[in-house]
């Protein structure tokens, strides 16, 4: 669904489109990433043998066969086996119980007798094809004996097929469309951004337009109750966030920072207005305070298995690990990413929400590899999720995070402000968020995308921040 499409439809439908993208998560769950390649690439259905060989390039996940079967999909529906790969030499050339990882390659010359590549026409299928998309499925069974095609792994290929002439080919690539989401200013793009949240929601989060630090906690917390970002001025809150704090109608109100950061006089514009809303600042004597509340505030007790540490110092990697810490339902926590350890206060707040799993956004020039070590002595799992650049980083973190997004957003890496808004919508839809050059995209990121297969990828703010050249998908490599 485009972002147009999408901000109309959550303006429709409300807090109901969050089931319905869990259950359309949920019933993805279980493929991965990876590609399949075939030969041919075309042919007839009435071809007495549909595939010579095909190339998986992925191995089995731990504690799944490599030796499984390739089935046909349309429309989410499975309409027969091209495949069975239960032979017993074929799951040793792919490995010891096919579980090495290795990826998968088989032709019909491996075994001419194999029933790999079977002589299954693909018009003798157990439910007959209709004109349209389909897909050929590879997957990895835990239980060759007892297949389970709602849990067991797959990686797809995209094909099309003609019923009036039975031709069918692989899918040709089909690049990403692109959207901008952009005001005059920060704070119109900010409620630009807002304006894909339905009125009616639970919270609206409102930092200072003009620092990063307070608002970085306030991503993924904002994600957790389904609620958008807004930005002001210190003094004085614009008439038009005004207009759509309004729209949103909120229960809650939360000010991101003390009044140094954002005034008292904020605080009373928004307790007047009319639908009477309950106001509350967080805000701490600094920015590691602060975000330590905010996760508090929005987590509680008991409330996250995972958190995401990341230097208070700069922003990048903190705002790509906003959205990756939504899709946990976790906290992004700020930390003095030079010392050499963390401090007490933060590991009472991490204990205190339970968490087992701590993500580390950045290097160790930005989070010491001696807070590295401290936390792997006292937490169950720690990973750094880390690359050369701040663009690389935010590629790692969203590889860590995601399989695959029909949406992603990019942002400039050198500037916050409409980053920190996007962030909020990025982990509301489940969706990563990477930042990038003001005039060019890193191939790394463009391959990312490819990689999650995103089907739309959304800019945030003008041409200033992002030019014409993001817009078109241009590499930096170029």
């Amino acid at each position: 669904m485009n972002i147009t499409k999408k901000i109309a439809a959550l303006a429709v439908t409300g807090a109901l489109l969050v089931t319905g993208l869990s259950v359309a998560q949920s019933a993805q769950a279980a493929r991965i990433p990876g590609t399949i390649t075939v030969t041919p690439t075309s042919g007839n259905a009435s071809d007495t043998i549909f595939l010579n060989s095909i190339a998986v390039s992925v191995g089995a996940p731990q504690g799944f066969r490599a030796i499984s079967g390739t089935f046909v999909y349309q429309d989410g529906f499975e309409l027969g086996s091209i495949a069975n790969l239960r032979d017993g030499s074929m799951a040793e050339a792919a490995g010891t119980d096919g579980l090495d990882g290795l990826p998968v390659f088989m032709d019909r010359s491996i075994i001419p007798t194999n029933n790999f590549v079977s002589n299954k026409r693909l018009d003798q299928l157990l439910l007959p094809l209709v004109t349209g998309d389909f897909e050929l499925r590879f997957y990895y069974f835990a239980n060759s004996g007892n297949p389970d095609r709602v849990t067991d792994p797959y990686v797809k290929l995209d094909m099309t097929y003609n019923s009036v002439t039975g031709a069918w080919a692989v899918a040709p690539f089909t690049p990403p469309t692109t959207a901008r989401l952009a005001g005059a200013n920060r704070f119109e793009t900010a409620i630009e951004i807002s304006s894909a949240f339905a009125a009616d929601v639970e919270r609206v989060y409102v930092a200072t337009g003009f620092g990063f630090a307070d608002a970085l906690g306030a991503t993924p917390a904002a994600a957790h109750f389904d609620s958008p970002l807004l930005l002001t001025p210190s003094d004085s809150v614009p008439a038009n966030v005004l207009t759509e704090i309004v729209r949103l109608s909120p229960e809650t109100i939360v000010v991101t920072g003390g009044a140094a950061v954002i005034s008292n006089g904020v605080v009373a514009q928004l307790e007047a207005l009319a639908f009477n809303p309950t106001v509350v600042r967080i805000g701490g004597a600094n920015r590691f305070e602060t975000s330590r509340l905010i996760a508090q505030d929005a987590f509680g007790l008991g409330g996250a298995t995972t958190a995401y540490i990341a230097t208070g110092a700069n922003f990048p990697d903190a705002l790509a690990a906003g959205p990756a810490a939504a899709t946990f339902d976790g906290p992004v926590v700020l930390v003095d990413g030079a010392a050499s350890t963390v401090d007490s206060a933060t590991l009472a707040l991490l204990n205190g929400l339970g968490v087992t799993d701590i993500r580390i956004a950045g290097g160790t020039a930005v989070v010491s590899a001696a807070i590295q070590t401290q936390l792997t002595g006292l937490y169950a799992s720690v990973t750094r999720n880390a690359g050369g650049n701040r663009f690389e980083t935010a590629v790692a973190i969203n590889a860590d995070a995601f399989d695959f997004s029909d949406t992603v957003f990019l942002a400039t890496g050198f500037n916050f402000a409409d980053a920190l808004t996007g962030a909020a919508l990025a982990g509301f839809l489940g969706a990563p968020l990477f930042v990038v050059e003001p005039t060019c995209v890193p191939q790394a990121v463009l391959d990312a995308i490819t990689d999650l297969d995103a089907e739309e990828v959304v800019l945030l703010g003008g041409n200033a921040a992002l030019s014409s050249a993001v817009a078109s998908l241009t590499s930096c490599s170029v």
